[in-house]
This record gives C-alpha cells, sequence and structure tokens, in this order.
C-alpha cells in the first residue's frame, strides 16, 4: 500500500516538473524559430 501510494507521488512530482519544463521548452522552439525566419529573411 504504502509503495502504491509513493508510486503516485512521484508521478505526480515527474508530471508538475514535466509541466514546469513545457514552457521554457515553447521558448527556445519560438526563438531558434525566429533565428531560423531571421537568417532565412536575410539570405533571401
Amino acid at each position: 500500500m504504502v509503495n502504491m501510494e509513493s508510486m503516485f507521488m512521484k508521478k505526480v512530482t515527474l508530471k508538475e516538473i514535466v509541466i514546469k519544463q513545457v514552457p521554457i521548452l515553447i521558448h527556445l522552439v519560438i526563438v531558434t524559430l525566429e533565428e531560423k525566419v531571421k537568417k532565412d529573411t536575410l539570405v533571401t
């Protein structure tokens, strides 16, 4: 019973960590895309 509970807690914390990381990842993707667009516009 305790083992199941600890597993659940671990899953919850992992989910929270992922949720916290998502905005950072989105920001990185946006920044890289913007950089790519800038380079493309400069090339053309």
